[in-house]
């Protein structure tokens, strides 16, 4: 869990990258945050296998934390808004924010949402680097390759490019979006310099370009990460067609609503 202010709005906010195996029910537990009463903005993926593939989707507004829950349990749901007890509250993809400009009542109900217990966690055996095993019955030919090939990994420095996106995505993880974008920027660059030639150029720079969208989001940056996976697709990244919609209808959803005093509309789109 990461907290931080906008200086320009005053918003306190709470914000955490949920797991892959998330379950979206803690929204309509008797936690006293939602109730049959609230107005809730949902986007869900239709479930053709034919519109699956296009990324095609619905959004409806519900009434109550009842109507969501069916939803929840029917629907591929990647999008939730919802403004109550002056926070407003979005989850879109992986990403969960809560926001207020009373920090008491936006940590009171992010604690109450009991989100925390849903966070990704960090792997620690990720963390562990090991050294290459020996394989003693390979034969003179096969260890012939592999030392070519480790040879030319080493001479392209694409190992390099591995550690630097590795670093850019824990340093994502954590929060940090801006030392995360300082460190794309290098991994970045570095492709263009003599002798850091990349075999797989388009598909690292479509992950990055993906890495360098989520972390605008954290910024509130909401156009610069548009423009990120736009980039990304153009380099396959399929996941960014995900992540381009789910931006376009959060952004364009508080916008639109008259009633979000406290919404993305506050933040910078710039």
């Amino acid at each position: 869990m990461k907290y931080y202010t906008n200086k320009e709005s005053g918003l306190h906010t709470y914000y955490l990258v949920l797991a892959e195996d998330r379950d979206l029910m803690f929204f309509v537990k008797d936690n006293g945050v939602l109730t049959n009463e609230t107005s809730i903005h949902v986007c869900y993926y239709l479930d053709s296998k034919e519109e699956r593939a296009l990324n095609l989707y619905e959004e409806k507004t519900v009434q109550g934390k009842n109507e969501l829950a069916k939803l929840l349990e029917k629907k591929s749901v990647f999008s939730i808004e919802v403004s109550v007890d002056d926070c407003d509250i979005l989850y879109a993809g992986a990403e969960f924010y809560i926001q207020s400009i009373f920090k008491e009542k936006a940590y009171k109900n992010f604690k109450n949402l009991g989100v925390e217990n849903y966070e990704k966690k960090k792997n620690p055996l990720s963390q562990i680097n090991t050294s290459s095993p020996t394989y003693e019955y390979l034969t003179p030919v096969t260890i012939n390759l592999v030392k070519e090939w480790v040879e030319q990994k080493h001479k392209t420095k694409e190992i390099v490019l591995e550690c630097m996106a590795k670093i850019s995505d824990d340093l994502y993880e954590q929060g940090y979006f801006k030392s995360a974008l300082e460190t794309i920027n290098e991994s970045w660059d570095c492709e263009g310099k003599e002798g850091f030639s990349c075999s797989n150029s388009d598909f690292h720079h479509g992950n990055l370009s993906l890495l360098r969208a989520k972390c605008h989001i954290g910024l509130m940056q909401y156009n610069k990460a548009l423009d990120a996976c736009v980039y990304s697709k153009e380099k396959g990244n399929k996941e960014a067609v995900s992540l381009e919609t789910t931006i376009k209808k959060v952004v364009g959803f508080f916008l639109a609503e008259p009633n979000a005093t406290h919404s993305l509309c506050h933040f910078s789109l710039e």
